[in-house]
């Protein structure tokens, strides 16, 4: 054999073993990055739990019916048509709820697919809800949101 034939084979396998490394590194940073993405993620509460006076009580998300902002506190309603306080603003709220089943119609309501009986389009392009339990003011959704709504209510 040529000399030089004994010199290219351990640089090339050399050259190959350093692209490998790199290739492993580089698909190891990646899944790195994407696990700490999911680790990240906030876990849905299952439960929520409410003060009703003195006593804490857990409020099973299946309950919920929605959240309302009615002058600066923050209730939770459920589906049996109980009310609650609960000490989180809407926007900490929304943050924690399952995407697929709340929805916020506007600022001062946050409510779960089940809780809505029907929606009728007003004159100025809004929306009117009718909610269950039925809440004490009219809710409406903006026109600017109606087709988030609408889109969202139909990819149950």
């Amino acid at each position: 054999g040529h000399p030089i034939a004994y010199l290219e084979l351990p640089l090339a396998f050399l050259f190959l073993l350093l692209l490998n490394l790199i290739y492993f590194l580089l698909y190891f940073r990646k899944h790195q990055l994407a696990l700490a993405r999911l680790m990240n993620v906030p876990a849905i509460p299952d439960q929520f739990i409410v003060n009703s006076g003195a006593k804490a009580i857990p409020v099973p998300v299946e309950e919920v019916a929605y959240f309302i902002k009615l002058e600066r506190t923050t209730f939770l309603l459920t589906s049996g048509g109980e009310q609650y306080v609960y000490d989180l603003p809407l926007e900490r709220i929304i943050d924690q709820l399952d995407q697929q089943r709340f929805f916020q119609l506007n600022r001062q309501l946050i409510a779960h697919r089940n809780s809505i009986l029907s929606y009728t389009a007003t004159a100025t392009r809004k929306l009117y809800i009718e909610l269950e339990p039925s809440p004490a003011r009219t809710i409406y959704v903006s026109k600017a949101r109606v087709g988030d709504f609408t889109r969202w209510l139909a990819s149950a």
